[in-house]
């Protein structure tokens, strides 16, 4: 990431809680990825106090949407003209998502 140090899949621990998140850029700064797992009440809880426990260990926690990766992914694309205005779409709202032409 331009000479800017990140650890991706870090486990971060303190007593009985263990995390493992998709990007750590040090000193305190985590960044997660998706979350389209969370359906019902009782994931919504756990991932609330999931990042509640690494708010108080003093992490700051950027949650960015499958959704927002995607359309990133497509004006990076767009911008190298590696996308043509239609001559690709990117498709899909599952966690995988697809490019197709």
């Amino acid at each position: 990431m331009n000479g800017v140090p990140f650890e991706r899949q870090k486990v971060i621990q303190k007593d009985d809680f263990v995390a493992i998140v998709d990007f750590f850029l040090p000193p305190n700064l985590v960044i997660e990825i998706g979350g389209d797992y969370i359906v019902n009440d009782k994931q919504r809880l756990k991932a609330m106090q999931r990042e509640q426990s690494l708010n108080t260990m003093g992490y700051t926690v950027v949650r960015i949407s499958n959704k927002q990766v995607k359309e990133v992914w497509k004006a990076f694309l767009k911008q190298r003209h590696i996308l043509g205005p239609k001559s690709w779409i990117i498709s899909g709202e599952s966690s995988e998502g697809s490019i197709k032409s």
